[in-house]
């Protein structure tokens, strides 16, 4: 489906100076070319002064640390050992929590440790079924 050149020019003219600031800078690789056009166009038409702009840039890189943060240790354990549980269950929703609260690194982290943790317990189960002495 594709968006005209005048509802798009309306979307950005509605949008804050933040989420324009964000747009352009932080998550460009989000939009079209033509969106961010205009929202480039826009954001320059609204003349923000430089403590505005420098308080934007602030607040643009919070946020893009935020997005990258990694997951700290004692959450990779948990996500480790315990995401398995329940067919996966604590898996979706723990990537769902971090996804909301904008952290997407941690969501792919999670993840990732999530499926360790169940490659470890499929290479524990193949390991009991093969050798059936081992754990005897």
């Amino acid at each position: 489906m594709s968006v005209s050149h005048q509802d798009l020019k309306r979307d950005m003219s509605s949008k804050t100076d933040e989420e324009l600031h964000d747009i352009l800078y932080a998550h460009s690789g989000d939009y079209t070319a033509d969106a961010l056009d205009i929202a480039k166009e826009e954001f320059l038409g609204r003349k923000i002064d430089a403590r505005t702009l420098s308080s934007l840039g602030t607040a643009a890189e919070e946020l893009r640390r935020q997005e990258e943060a990694r997951l700290g240790w004692p959450l990779r354990i948990v996500a480790f050992f315990f995401s398995t549980l329940l067919f996966g269950i604590p898996v979706m929703l723990a990537h769902r929590h971090f996804v909301e609260k904008g952290a997407r690194r941690k969501a792919r982290d999670w993840g990732r440790w999530g499926l360790f943790g169940l490659a470890f317990y499929v290479a524990l189960f193949i390991i009991r079924v093969i050798v059936p002495g081992l754990f005897k």
